[in-house]
């Protein structure tokens, strides 16, 4: 079940330096500067943490897959429209590390590290 706080992590997620923003355009109630200064330094540990674990570059390159896509299968995305798909790119990405945070922060989802999905196992 999502909550409220769910939803101020989500935009606070998006950017470090303008998920503030985001969230009082929403409608949050803006928070003290100390809670303010913690909320960064908390956001600041998770992108460091999906950075550390390499999802941040499993992400960039799947951003740079997608707009590919975008741009082939899309006509009036090609020529002068491209700069669309390049502005989007950033978005993509903000998106994509506050879902992925928020799948985390839910227990839907957790990170191991060193195991291989695409390895067959054999039974010892």
């Amino acid at each position: 079940m999502t909550t409220t706080l769910d939803k101020r992590n989500f935009c606070l997620m998006l950017s470090s330096i303008t998920g503030q923003d985001v969230a009082n355009q929403l409608g949050f109630a803006p928070v003290s500067k100390d809670v303010e200064e913690l909320e960064h330094q908390l956001i600041e540990g998770q992108w460091e943490t999906l950075h550390d674990f390499g999802i941040f570059d499993e992400i960039v390159e799947s951003v740079e897959w997608f707009t590919q896509v975008l741009s082939t299968t899309q006509p009036e995305l090609q020529g002068p429209n491209a700069a669309i798909i390049e502005s989007t790119k950033a978005v993509i990405l903000s998106y994509s590390m506050a879902l992925v945070q928020k799948l985390l922060s839910n227990q839907k989802v957790a990170l191991l590290g060193n195991i291989k999905y695409d390895e067959e196992y054999e039974d010892d």
